[in-house]
């Protein structure tokens, strides 16, 4: 079992409406919080506040689901309110799945500061659940110890 961590869901993070229903992003995200749903895993959605609303699509998704929660980042990284979120509810901190986007800024910082804080945790960041608006550049993405990118 595994936490799924869903960075930046919200409507300012994604593109126009015109482009969501064959978005690739967001339909492998979906698949994701699917999956994780099905496997009864914990679900940790992490918002930025200013950035909108969470997708409506993922919402959906999400209705009724008992193992998720929503926290509250004030910056880039949201590893710390991850994490409380997390202990406070009981949900794994062994192993995180992670997706979103701003993958090279609020995505990356996040599993980075979730490497630094659980170095013995296993990460994987799910690439084709991630998106950045300078598009993804994969080669660049740290490389530490506990994070794989699958």
């Amino acid at each position: 079992m595994y936490t799924l961590a869903v960075i930046d869901p919200q409507l300012y993070c994604l593109p126009s409406k015109e482009d969501l229903p064959g978005y690739g992003p967001l339909l492998e995200v979906e698949r994701e919080i699917a999956t994780a749903k099905q496997l009864g895993c914990d679900i940790v959605i992490v918002i930025y506040p200013e950035m909108g609303p969470i997708n409506p699509r993922i919402n959906q998704l999400l209705r009724g689901y008992n193992r998720v929660i929503r926290v509250e980042k004030q910056q880039w990284i949201g590893a710390r309110q991850l994490l409380a979120g997390c202990r406070e509810f009981g949900f794994n901190t062994n192993f995180f799945r992670v997706c979103g986007w701003y993958t090279h800024r609020c995505l990356q910082t996040t599993v980075q500061g979730l490497s630094r804080a659980l170095p013995n945790c296993r990460i994987q960041v799910v690439k084709k659940a991630c998106d950045d608006i300078e598009q993804n550049r994969w080669n660049t993405f740290p490389k530490l110890n506990n994070v794989e990118l699958v």
